[in-house]
């Protein structure tokens, strides 16, 4: 079952702050090629490199470097579904002001760090998984590409992880060049090295319910602008009526402190986890579980925002069940 929640649900969340979990993994395998040495290979080199580069000669010309990176994910296999993942890379040095695009791409072949060349490098899909504008020489430092649907695709199993190719999104010789110079997992500069970083989210608190205690958990997509997200309940009892809270706490609800014990209500054991300023209904299951999509107006102004949930539901005999909490941010 599926719904999406109204943008309200968003604006209405001033958020505390997320203590979310955080895992940077560093790259197995890097290297870039280059179509002016299309025989030679770079994977021991400290620099990883990227774009369209120019060179007034003489002769003047214009040529092409990839930069191929490979992650190895087991050590977060269990952890659950990362609500969003960078890969981040540091622009050590550049030739010119002013930045361009480049484009980053889901590899579909096997490549080896140490054999890659510009003749041999592998396929990627055409389908762009994220971009940067690099390049510029007034804004060296950190630069991101947004690789979340990468990222949980590989954990799915949906595609095999062959890693990252970041190319000139156009290798034509036309128009400017802006190539992207930086730092490798060879790198002396061990701090600068590039690294992945996936972001879970937080999960807080516990449930309740009798025989079976229900469980939240972040199920996919990205609270991204313009994008959604899914969250998960399990353990739900059959023919329950659920629900969902939403709000921008996990600390505190207007005058009341949370988590806030439930007992004098009635509701024995269990605790409300998140401020209630949204709460969407939703019909009968006929199945253990709920998913829920959660649909983020495109709206700058909530770059940031923090949103805490909660799962309950009840019972077709008069039980109640309740939730964990989940917390995500806005991006």
């Amino acid at each position: 079952m599926s719904a999406p929640l109204r943008a309200a649900t968003l604006s209405a969340c001033l958020g505390c702050c997320l203590p979310g979990q955080v895992v940077q993994l560093q790259p197995v395998a890097d290297a870039t090629v280059d179509s002016s040495q299309p025989g030679a290979n770079f994977g021991a080199d400290p620099e990883l490199d990227f774009g369209k580069v120019y060179s007034s000669g003489p002769p003047s010309m214009n040529w092409f470097l990839r930069g191929h990176v490979q992650f190895d994910l087991t050590p977060v296999v269990g952890l659950g579904v990362p609500q969003r993942v960078r890969l981040f890379w540091y622009q050590s040095h550049s030739s010119a002001a002013g930045c361009l695009a480049v484009n980053l791409h889901r590899i579909t072949a096997p490549w080896a760090e140490n054999t890659v060349t510009w003749n041999n490098k592998p396929s990627h899909d055409p389908s762009v998984a994220a971009s940067a504008c690099v390049g510029d020489s007034f804004s060296l430092g950190w630069k991101q590409f947004d690789v979340t649907a990468l990222a949980q695709g590989w954990l799915a199993g949906t595609f095999a992880n062959l890693g990252m190719v970041i190319r000139d999104p156009s290798e034509t010789t036309a128009g400017a060049s802006r190539p992207g110079y930086g730092h490798s997992r060879e790198s002396t500069a061990v701090m600068l090295r590039p690294y992945l970083e996936l972001d879970y989210g937080s999960t807080f608190g516990s449930g309740c319910g009798a025989g079976s205690v229900p469980v939240q958990l972040f199920g996919g997509g990205a609270p991204h602008l313009g994008s959604s997200f899914v969250l998960q309940t399990y353990n739900l009892p059959f023919g329950s009526l659920p629900g969902v809270i939403a709000g921008g706490s996990n600390t505190q609800w207007g005058a009341v402190p949370l988590p806030a014990p439930l007992d004098p209500a009635g509701f024995v054991g269990c605790s409300l986890l998140v401020s209630a300023e949204v709460l969407a209904t939703f019909s009968l299951l006929t199945q253990p579980t709920l998913d829920v999509t959660i649909a983020v107006p495109n709206d700058t102004g909530l770059v940031g925002l923090q949103v805490f949930t909660q799962t309950l539901a009840f019972g077709p005999t008069g039980s109640f069940f309740m939730s964990n909490g989940v917390g995500v941010t806005v991006y």
